[in-house]
């Protein structure tokens, strides 16, 4: 097992990065599941949609900026993952 502080500067952001995100929809959900009859309630909600869509938002660009194969024996960039739909391979 890795010390924490073995791990380099990037990782420790990403991990709290991560961190923070979880923390962030966690309230989100629990804002979305109380009742919104007053207007400070709704604007809770409305900004837990918001915090939702955005932590989505942030998940959709690492997962199309993730790490490419640039050493390929092709000798050009190979991406691995799979194409979202609509979009050529």
């Amino acid at each position: 097992m890795k010390r924490i502080s073995s791990l380099p500067s990037f990782e420790r952001m990403l991990g709290s990065l991560g961190l923070t995100l979880i923390v962030l929809i966690g309230w989100a959900c629990d804002q979305q599941t109380q009742d919104s009859r007053t207007l400070p309630a709704r604007a809770r909600r409305i900004v837990a949609w918001l915090v939702i869509e955005a932590v989505t938002a942030i998940g959709w660009v690492f997962d199309r900026f993730a790490p490419i194969d640039a050493k390929a024996a092709t000798g050009r960039a190979v991406d691995h993952r799979h194409p979202m739909p609509g979009e050529r391979p």
